[in-house]
């Protein structure tokens, strides 16, 4: 039982003018949540083909509230100021019924005294109440006993599978796909640096080619080679003393010849020098 509501006293009309007046009280109880998502049943589904809690029947639950289980209960409450009401008297005035197909019970007790109408009322509505309390407790602890039964169970299917799982990703090498994943960001942050630092060195290297390949240069690069310089520096001796003979010496002379015919031979050597020094320089640029 979810909520009660209280209406008020009513007077019913006699039938006969040597009636005695009547009186009659009603009260209404919502037995069973509006939402059916608040029943308890629901809180395990696909736990199994058990059900914690079936739908209410509503015939039996008018007895259960009419049992004398709970009417002793009102009973000994009433008493203390009405002696004289028995179980007979509580039953016999007291009508449960059950509005429509709604999920509400109305209960409702007729006689000649309002104030024991509303004193009657007053306690089947705590006794109900208390009732309704202690049903909602047993299902309550029934439902968290099925579910702490059913963990043990749960678990161990639960590792069953992860151990499955496992085996699957070992046998045909599966790898995690998070950690996969910072793996190739990683392999990507790597070959990003990598290919920057071949662009530099390309840009560099194609700018030492282009320098070779200017007079400038290949001027620089040459200057800079010892034997080239040294074979330089032999031809430039050469040449100084074929300037110094000629003043005393004709052209044709054996001397003046001597001496063209080493410059001759060392232009070859110079001119390959070159060449290879060059060679060298284009390579490393490349």
């Amino acid at each position: 039982m979810v909520g009660v509501t209280v209406t008020g006293i009513s007077f019913v009309i006699p039938r006969s003018l040597n009636e005695e007046p009547s009186y009659q009280s009603k009260f209404r109880i919502l037995v069973e949540p509006v939402n059916a998502e608040n029943d308890l049943g629901n809180l395990t589904p696909g736990l199994g083909n058990q059900n914690i809690k079936s739908s209410l029947d509503y015939q039996t639950q008018i007895q259960v509230l009419r049992s004398p289980e709970l009417m002793e209960v009102v009973l000994a409450e009433v008493q203390k100021n009405y002696p004289e009401i028995s179980y007979n008297s509580l039953i016999g005035n007291l009508k449960i019924t059950r509005l429509g197909k709604t999920k509400i019970l109305e209960i409702s007790y007729q006689g000649n005294d309002p104030d024991l109408i509303l004193t009657i009322l007053d306690q089947l509505a705590k006794v109900y109440l208390n009732y309704s309390l202690n049903e909602r407790q047993t299902n309550l602890r029934q439902g968290i006993q099925f579910i702490e039964n059913q963990l043990p169970s749960l678990q161990a299917r639960v590792n069953q599978l992860q151990n499955q799982l496992q085996a699957f990703r070992q046998r045909y090498q599966f790898t995690d796909p998070d950690s996969k994943a910072q793996q190739i960001t990683s392999q990507m942050t790597v070959l990003k640096q990598e290919n920057l630092a071949l662009e530099q060195q390309l840009a560099k290297s194609r700018f030492n080619l282009s320098s070779l390949q200017e007079e400038t240069g290949a001027v620089a690069a040459l200057s800079e080679a010892p034997l080239y310089q040294q074979i330089i520096g032999q031809l430039r001796e050469v040449e100084t003393q074929i300037a110094a003979e000629l003043t005393r010496f004709q052209p044709q002379s054996t001397a003046i010849r001597l001496l063209q015919n080493q410059r001759q031979n060392l232009l070859p050597i110079l001119e390959q020098e070159a060449e290879r020094i060059l060679g060298a320089k284009l390579a490393e640029a490349v």
